[in-house]
């Protein structure tokens, strides 16, 4: 019982809000290397996170922006990076579970090798 809980608060941390940069460094790494997985067939993403990465994109891409970096140089780039934080966070469940297949993935490899 006691180890469900430490579980579930374990979750509820990896899942809170975080503008931690060491974090988020790691969650974009994992982000690409769960989509390069994705495309090969081994992982499957939900269709949120699909969703929130188009997004994403699309509003790095396109010319209209909330504050435009031409007229407001480090707030305009404050805006993106907020946009980005703000997306790695909402899509961070799928990446924790990427993290948790790639391990799966690493110990069944480890016992073959055995």
């Amino acid at each position: 019982m006691e180890e469900q809980n430490n579980n579930q608060n374990n979750n509820q941390e990896k899942n809170k809000f975080s503008i931690n940069p060491i974090i988020l460094f790691k969650d974009l790494k994992d982000f690409i290397a769960m989509l390069f997985a994705a495309i090969r067939g081994k992982f499957k993403i939900k269709l949120s996170t699909i969703c929130w990465a188009l997004i994403g994109v699309f509003y790095f891409v396109l010319p209209l922006d909330f504050v435009p970096e031409a007229f407001f140089t480090f707030l305009g780039l404050g805006d993106d990076l907020l946009v980005l934080i703000y997306i790695l966070n909402q899509i961070r469940p799928d990446i924790e579970r990427y993290r948790q297949f790639r391990l799966e993935q690493k110990g069944a490899k480890d016992e073959k090798d055995l």
